[in-house]
């Protein structure tokens, strides 16, 4: 899903980059780069190439220079662990693009067909740096004059770097496989990072921001309000992530499945039921374009190894109110990546609940998801044959079928433990 461009080496470069579109602070798909390419475009809401209009994007340093040669792009991530951003150039998200140079007046021209392209998922923001002169700045590309014109003012950058820990985590044995962070400016998402070291960077101009920073399915996302005052050069902000529920849930029994709303292509199961099965516990919804599109790879896997052990539970999200609505909701996937199939396995529709996550007002989205503490989907939770929870499980992983064999207790034979996708 993610797509994330190389920087150019040259030192000399400067990058103009149109940042991630306009979000809220909610819960979404499996956490990626602000690109868009988990969710559905905005269509109704973009404008058509006939009514939008081109944009010249105008970079000044303070005195009001131009800044020229310019690299542009829709979105900045430092995922290589380099000490300048990668970029994606202006145009559909969903594609590969390589960042383009301003001219020599500091001025980017952004044609009317491009703005619709690269706006496909809401609004921008736009991020400019001058590496050699170590300056950045932002400006809304809805704040264009009457002439088309978006004006970035730059700045010395901040060195942001973020230290990321969680030592409830590590009480429990564990550590963070890896951490994520996105950057939101105003209503805007134009940052992003991952690192499997504990440090994360980024490099901002004054003004506040949003950290929301999180691990692996085993820890809360933690967020933070900052604010670099104009002057300021480096910034070292400290998170210590909260384990979630099924840390805690880890080597224990699983939780017995009273909080299902309705049941589909089954009747009410019991965990007793599962007794001497592995069971994945499939936590997904037919709005997470990853969970519908990576479900027939699961349905693979259960169709190949149902008869050896086993079992799946597709626990899908309280965003329906009933088995009919969601019946409304999957038919169009069903017949577009399901090749008109039902699930083979049940659905369980998640009940409602009132809980939210931690130090937020956001609500989780079902009482067995709460439970799990599931917060980014698709998430499968296996449980072993005697019932006990094991962890998380990536299907979706090139090496998942060699290991559903090793956990259903059968021999590996290496010219059969492919990735079940091939």
């Amino acid at each position: 899903m993610q797509r994330c461009p190389r920087f150019s080496s040259r030192t000399n470069a400067v990058l103009l980059i149109i940042a991630g579109g306009a979000v809220a602070l909610a819960i979404s798909c499996s956490p990626g780069p602000p690109d868009g390419s988990d969710a559905a475009p905005a269509s109704s809401t973009s404008e058509s190439a006939d009514e939008a209009k081109a944009i010249t994007l105008r970079v000044v340093d303070r005195e009001g220079q131009p800044v020229a040669g310019a690299m542009v792009g829709d979105y900045a991530t430092w995922e290589k662990g380099g000490d300048l951003p990668e970029l994606h150039g202006f145009g559909d998200p969903r594609e590969d693009i390589e960042g383009q140079l301003t001219d020599a007046t500091g001025t980017f021209v952004i044609d009317a067909a491009t703005v619709v392209a690269t706006q496909i998922y809401g609004s921008r923001a736009a991020y400019a740096i001058a590496a050699d002169r170590e300056l950045v700045g932002l400006a809304e590309l809805s704040k264009a004059d009457s002439d088309g014109v978006v004006e970035i003012t730059m700045h010395p950058w901040c060195v942001v770097e973020p230290i990321v820990e969680s030592s409830e985590l590590a009480e429990f044995g564990h550590s963070l496989e890896f951490i994520k962070s996105y950057v939101y400016w105003k209503d805007y998402r134009p940052f992003f990072t991952r690192s499997t070291q504990k440090q994360l960077r980024f490099l901002l101009p004054p003004g506040k921001y949003n950290f929301d920073v999180y691990g692996s399915q085993v820890v809360w996302d933690e967020y933070l309000e900052v604010e670099i005052v104009p002057g300021e050069r480096t910034k070292k902000l400290e998170f210590d992530l909260s384990i979630k529920p099924l840390v805690r849930l880890l080597g224990h029994e699983a939780p017995e499945l009273d909080d299902i709303a309705a049941w589909k292509g089954s009747d009410p199961l019991r965990m007793a039921d599962f007794r001497g099965k592995i069971v994945l516990l499939e936590f997904w919804g037919f709005w997470c374009n990853p969970c519908v599109a990576s479900m027939p790879r699961l349905v693979k896997l259960y169709e190949e190894f149902n008869d050896r052990g086993l079992e799946v539970i597709a626990v899908h999200d309280s965003s329906v109110k009933s088995l009919d609505e969601l019946e409304e909701k999957i038919a169009p996937v069903r017949k577009r990546l399901w090749e008109d199939r039902d699930l083979p396995f049940p659905i369980a529709l998640d009940g409602e609940t009132e809980e939210t996550l931690p130090d937020s007002k956001v609500q989780m989205r079902g009482k067995m998801t709460a439970t799990y503490g599931i917060t980014s989907w698709p998430t499968a939770v296996l449980i072993d044959r005697q019932g006990i929870v094991v962890g998380e499980f990536n299907y979706r992983a090139p090496d998942a079928r060699s290991k559903l064999q090793e956990v259903l207790g059968l021999s590996v034979d290496a010219a059969e433990s492919k990735d079940v996708a091939n």
